[in-house]
């Protein structure tokens, strides 16, 4: 992606994140529904569990029927023999020890982005905590429903999915220092 449409960009793995989140409480939710929250704490449980192994099953099949290998991998495979697996792993050995001393040289020359994005982390951490679990945890002692709790877990992802892209626009147009 250019540097122009980077945030937009980024906020399509946000978005497809929390649609996957969405959809697996929409399950879940329509699950408890329908066989109770008795029946979803002794049995229940277990059927999200094996309602999710269709989008696996199917991504597995779509992984090894419709995505091809590219034809520089296909060639580097054919061609691996014993003794290109011996170089191959002296220069994996050369490139571990420059990668460790490249992002040793990094975090000592650039200490406060580093310092920034742990922080950046930290906060996003502690909003997914606070806006998802610690309000349900919230509601649920203070005696709210089972389905308004899940009610209130979907409509933070929705918000979230909303949100993302117009945040990764104002990114794209006034810079990430506006946000």
């Amino acid at each position: 992606a250019g540097q122009k449409s980077m945030g937009r960009c980024i906020s399509c793995v946000s978005i497809s994140v929390n649609v996957g989140f969405v959809a697996a409480r929409a399950v879940i939710w329509a699950v408890q529904s329908a066989v109770g929250p008795e029946a979803m704490m002794d049995w229940g449980w277990r059927w999200p569990f094996l309602l999710s192994a269709i989008p696996g099953l199917i991504s597995v099949w779509g992984r090894l029927f419709c995505l091809k290998e590219s034809e520089l991998f296909e060639e580097q495979h054919d061609s691996d023999e014993s003794d290109k697996e011996e170089a191959m792993l002296e220069v994996r050995d050369a490139a571990r020890k420059s990668t460790r001393r490249h992002l040793k040289e990094f975090a000592c020359t650039h200490y406060l982005e580093v310092l920034i994005g742990i922080g950046g982390v930290v906060s996003f951490a502690v909003f997914q905590y606070g806006g998802m679990v610690w309000a349900n945890s919230f509601l649920r002692k203070h005696g709210a429903p089972v389905n308004v709790l899940m009610l209130a877990g979907i409509c933070s992802r929705l918000l979230q999915i909303f949100l993302a892209f117009p945040v990764g626009w104002l990114a794209d147009k006034y810079g990430m220092a506006l946000i």
